[in-house]
């Protein structure tokens, strides 16, 4: 056909034919339907014009329709009508077949097709206060876990889960099997699972109509947890346009309502500030090199320590809730708090420990510039730093306390047990430990890890950090003020390397320093890095290889410290990082170490804030080098008594503690064979009868308390 032409009237009427049947089902329904009447129509006036004699027309036009829609009427017409009448009616009788066959199969397709979409995840989500995970990989099987134990006191809640990796019924499957056997705590699958539903979904996480379809402006919170930092981030920005929309009204003149808040995971520091940018007001960031390497030093600093942070975080026992003060009641009347110092409060508390509490005026929230500069929070949060010499203080304006209990509920009250001091004063905190600590490995969180150590150690204690040659030149000798700092070229790797090292060096080794003393602590971070997924969007199971493959490699170097450390004369201890929870439990099963597990740790951090979202002031206090953080105190010294044990109920220990200007939170037995027990985090025990449990303290038992910095 040459340029000018026209198409004719024939490819004029294909190309309309075929732009309607590309409409789907309702457009081919409509089209089908359409010549059917037209059609009928023109049976009906054929029949009119060659019958001799027609019949009544309104009868006539239904014996078509019929002949039409059911062939069978067919039979036996020759001995009624006329050959003419019998003609059209075959007419009409074979496009009815043509007709009943085009139709089943269009609605048999569109039947298909539905089936797929459902079977694809693409049906609308009619849910609210719900909970929205965005993307999924090996963490958020951890996020799941914490998000079922904290719906097993509350009524049947919703999950939903979008990933663009995964069909939907292999993943509710996979799901499904991953916690067949129940919770790690032992709670049953069908438990959970009366509390908790999960639906999953396939689409992108950052598309507007998938998170239209997992009704993102009706949920309760968004989790993000996507395999790479810029992949979260173009999230957060997705999430966030499409909540600003909504509260808007934009949408069909919706009426405003508050959004959910967006919680989500940035594994390195650098995109810290792009992702407060991207989310606004509406976002709580976990920094995962921050959160991490801050655990990894008092937990280095501390044996234990690392298991208490795990209690916290997590739904399994004692955990920190939110209550409000106006719900305080004391034998029905409200407990008058402009009368009561910050630290009498725990006199009242029946079934919780507080630990702090905040006030309107306090604001603790902070903007997104404040967070892009650094700011800390006007007014800390925790107790021991709100406290101090020249101003105890009472609970007057607070409008919420933080508590230690085990389920989040209304408190119970009780009588005064015993006299805190109205006066407390903070205690004299023995010497620095002397006492040196080897790094083995140098990854992303080592600067923030030496960091975490500024002002805790003894003058005279150094850190050596060991790792290849490359690793080594990559650190760049990073030495924060006031820490003696070594670095040295090292294969750690190898057994006979580390033996030059640990736990005393060589002096005739070359590289090694002969003043060094002995090993206080062991610290070994994760060759893996999150870095290698940011440059593309990462497979899952890409990344769970990664993370077992650098846990393989911790698991090896770990058994070549435990050998070496065993020659050691002195006390030590070791700390690991490991990124799967699987392997943690490996390795716990052979040793008494220290473990900290990256994806384990952000998983009970960011489902408590998906939950409670001012819980994350309280965990970045914690976690930061201001206000409050955790202490183990040796019990004899702290409580002042010497050699023989002492009983304390738990009130009476609060009140000691509270005139240090600290709040007691746990303990951590010592054994008969001199090793510590896991650490206990508890608000006042009872026994059958109701009264106070009274606890044997020896001497050498570690108290476990937040305190001033």
């Amino acid at each position: 056909m040459a340029e000018h032409e026209k198409p004719g009237l024939g490819e004029r009427f294909k190309y309309r034919f075929d732009n309607l049947m590309s409409k789907g089902m309702l457009g081919k329904i409509f089209l089908l339907g359409l010549l059917s009447i037209v059609f009928i129509f023109i049976i009906f006036v054929l029949t009119r014009i060659f019958e001799r004699t027609p019949m009544d027309p309104g009868k006539q036009l239904w014996v078509t329709l019929m002949r039409t829609f059911d062939p069978g009427n067919l039979n036996g017409d020759e001995e009624v009508y006329s050959k003419v009448f019998v003609f059209f009616m075959l007419l009409a009788t074979l496009y009815g077949i043509f007709f009943l066959a085009t139709f089943i199969g269009i609605i048999n397709n569109g039947l298909e097709n539905y089936m797929d979409a459902l079977n694809q995840g693409k049906s609308h989500v009619l849910e609210s206060n719900h909970t929205v995970l965005l993307g999924f990989n090996e963490i958020a099987f951890n996020i799941l876990e914490q998000l079922f134990l904290a719906n097993l006191s509350e009524p049947k809640k919703t999950v939903v889960i979008l990933s663009s990796d995964h069909d939907p019924q292999e993943l509710e499957d996979t799901i499904h099997n991953r916690f067949r056997l129940g919770l790690q705590d032992g709670t049953p699958q069908r438990k959970y699972q009366k509390h908790t539903r999960v639906i999953c979904r396939k689409g992108e996480i950052y598309a507007e109509n998938d998170l239209a379809m997992c009704s993102l402006e009706r949920c309760h919170s968004v989790i993000i947890n996507a395999n790479s930092d810029f992949y979260t981030i173009k999230a957060i920005m997705a999430c966030r346009k499409y909540l600003e929309n909504v509260a808007a009204g934009s949408e069909q003149n919706q009426p405003r309502r508050p959004g959910p808040h967006i919680t989500a995971v940035i594994h390195q520091k650098k995109n810290i500030n792009a992702a407060y940018i991207a989310g606004g007001d509406f976002l709580e960031v976990i920094c995962y090199e921050e959160f991490m390497s801050r655990i990894m030093a008092n937990s280095a600093r501390q044996p234990g320590l690392s298991q208490v942070f795990n209690m916290l975080f997590n739904y399994q026992d004692s955990e920190i809730y939110s209550a409000d003060t106006a719900n305080l009641r004391l034998n029905g009347t409200p407990l008058p708090l402009e009368n009561i110092p910050i630290y009498e409060i725990n006199q009242y508390l029946k079934n919780a420990v507080a630990i702090g509490g905040y006030t309107s005026q306090s604001a603790p929230r902070l903007s997104v510039d404040d967070k892009l500069n650094r700011r800390q929070i006007p007014h800390s949060l925790l107790f021991p730093s709100i406290v101090n010499e020249t101003n105890p203080g009472t609970l007057r304006g607070f409008e919420k306390l933080y508590l230690i209990e085990e389920d989040n509920g209304v408190e119970e009250l009780t009588e005064k047990v015993c006299d805190s001091s109205n006066d407390p004063k903070p205690w004299t905190v023995p010497d620095k430990p002397r006492g040196n600590i080897v790094i083995i490995g140098a990854n992303d969180l080592l600067p923030s890890v030496l960091e975490g150590f500024s002002g805790f150690l003894s003058d005279n204690a150094s850190i050596l950090v060991l790792d290849n040659a490359s690793k080594i030149a990559q650190a760049n000798n990073f030495c924060p003020k006031g820490l003696d700092v070594r670095y040295a070229a090292c294969n750690i790797d190898s057994y006979e390397e580390l033996a030059k090292w640990l736990p005393t060096p060589e002096p005739a080794s070359a590289g090694c320093d002969p003043s060094w003393d002995c090993t206080h602590s062991i610290l070994l971070l994760s060759d893996f890095q999150w870095e290698q997924a940011d440059d593309a969007h990462p497979d899952p199971d890409d990344l769970y290889n990664r993370m077992s493959l650098a846990d393989e490699k911790t698991l090896s170097r770990l058994l070549y410290v435990r050998q070496l450390c065993t020659l050691a004369s002195e006390p030590y201890s070791i700390t690991c990082e490991m990124n799967l929870e699987q392997n943690r439990r490996l390795a716990e099963y052979t040793g008494n170490e220290d473990y900290v597990v990256g994806t384990s740790v952000t998983a009970l951090i960011i489902a408590q804030i998906s939950e409670s979202r001012d819980l994350y002031l309280v965990f970045r206090e914690l976690l930061s080098p201001n206000g409050s953080e955790l202490y183990m105190r040796k019990a004899g010294s702290y409580l002042g008594f010497s050699d023989s044990p002492k009983a304390f109920n738990f009130f009476e220990m609060l009140a000691l503690t509270a005139q240090k200007n600290e709040v007691l939170i746990g303990f951590r037995r010592r054994g008969a064979d001199g090793q510590y027990e896991t650490p206990v985090v508890l608000p006042p025990r009872y026994d059958a009868n109701g009264a106070l449990i009274r606890y044997t303290v020896q001497p050498d038992d570690l108290l476990v308390t937040i305190a001033e910095q």
